[in-house]
């Protein structure tokens, strides 16, 4: 089609061709330009409109990477872009550590049921953990043995009484923030709820009146998990079961369903059911399952790629700050999240025949004001982040605990 619109037009020696697309949809048009704008004669350019910035990012963002590709194969060129080898040279490589031997665990503990580190490993942990490409996954790997199995064995309980457990204590502490290991500077900063214990109420006295919604919760490891929410914005968490439940630092308590992004104007509030991507440098976000703030995220990915960004956000360094970690930034591109469908109610026939909203866990959220859950006692409002090659980039608000939380069989948590 486009190579038809130029048969028979009378264009002059040192005219040119817009291609104006005004509707953008998959980029079938850009595509199709980029294919025979080489055959014409001609200066071309192409102009596309989109319907809002989320469609106008993601067709930026994929035909980037598709004209670096092209590229880099050399099927185009690009003026005052030198194509490079896709392959860096082996000189230039970081080295790997050596691979550790996570087969070979050993039993240990006075009843034999806990995994033993190899000395080997231990040797080598500093280094793994450390490292800016594989240093996360490590840590996770370790962090997983001790979710599963609790804390090491002091050295008096190992097998053998040769102190390997005593040196491996020590590699947790710093793993785990105590000390000046290199996991310490990755917590540093981490505004997270504080310790002790959690008051537990029987679930008799959180009863079954004005109930908003009650719904079961997604774990892994707790059986009869639920949310209870009632009239009054007071929210639970209940253990049914006959077992206690432990509950990690950033689980995810509820969140706001399916949705999609829409641009504001600065200074524009955001409606009503409205998420704004609003946050700063000590504000919380989860990157998989850890929950962190922006700062550490920022800092830490800096030290690997001093170009790294904030999406939708500037950074600057701030002033008047001891902390030399702190940076200041400033919102660029308003962002709210807005949900889509609608939560159906249905009736409950009882004493005050009271009004249900049907919803689950994964779109529970949206029963309260947003302003309800940005900040309570065992849980916050925070976002689902990831690294994109914009920056840090959101994917979608949650409510999750910042604080590791332990329900007892029968009983409740408010949070």
């Amino acid at each position: 089609m486009l190579q038809a619109c130029l048969d028979g037009a009378n264009i002059p020696p040192k005219g040119g061709v817009i291609v104006l697309d005004a509707s953008l949809s998959v980029g079938d048009c850009f595509d199709a330009w980029m294919d025979v704008k080489g055959d014409w004669q001609i200066p071309s350019a192409y102009i596309g409109l989109a319907e809002d910035a989320v469609v106008g990012e993601w067709f930026t963002r994929t035909r980037e990477q598709t004209l670096a590709k092209k590229h880099m194969n050399g099927d185009i060129s690009i003026p005052g872009c030198p194509r490079v080898e896709a392959d860096l040279p082996e000189e230039r490589k970081r080295q790997t550590p050596p691979v550790p031997t996570l087969n070979v665990l050993q039993p240990i503990g006075t009843n034999k049921t806990y995994p033993g580190i190899p000395e080997s490993l231990t040797k080598d942990k500093t280094e793994w953990g450390a490292h800016p490409v594989f240093g996360d996954e490590f840590r996770a790997i370790m962090d997983k043995i001790i979710e599963e199995y609790g804390a090491p064995p002091a050295a008096d309980q190992t097998s053998d009484g040769k102190g390997q457990g005593k040196g491996r204590v020590k590699q947790e502490k710093k793993r785990h923030g105590e000390g000046d290991g290199p996991a310490n500077k990755r917590l540093k900063g981490v505004q997270l709820g504080g310790g002790g214990s959690v008051k537990q109420i029987p679930l008799a006295e959180i009863g079954s009146e004005h109930v908003l919604l009650e719904t079961d919760m997604v774990n892994q490891k707790c059986k009869g998990l639920k949310l209870h929410i009632k009239l009054g914005q007071k929210i639970y968490i209940i253990n049914t079961s006959a077992a206690p439940c432990k509950l990690p630092s950033g689980y995810i308590v509820a969140g706001f369903g399916k949705g999609s992004y829409k641009q504001k104007m600065h200074g524009e509030t955001a409606k009503d059911k409205e998420v704004s991507y609003a946050i700063g440098p000590n504000s919380l976000v989860l990157q998989g399952a850890t929950l962190t703030n922006v700062k550490t995220m920022v800092n830490t990915k800096q030290q690997q790629d001093p170009r790294a960004q904030i999406a939708y956000y500037e950074i600057s360094e701030a002033a008047n700050t001891d902390d030399p970690e702190m940076f200041e930034m400033k919102n660029t591109v308003p962002l709210v999240f807005v949900p889509t469908g609608q939560l159906k109610a249905k009736t409950e026939t009882g004493e005050e025949g009271t009004e249900v909203l049907s919803a689950d866990q994964v779109s529970a959220a949206r029963l309260l004001p947003v302003a309800a859950w940005e900040q309570r006692s065992l849980c916050s409002l925070v976002w689902c982040v990831r690294w994109a090659p914009q920056g840090l980039m959101p994917v979608r608000p949650v409510v999750a605990l910042h604080r590791e939380v332990v329900i007892e069989p029968s009983h409740g948590v408010a949070l």
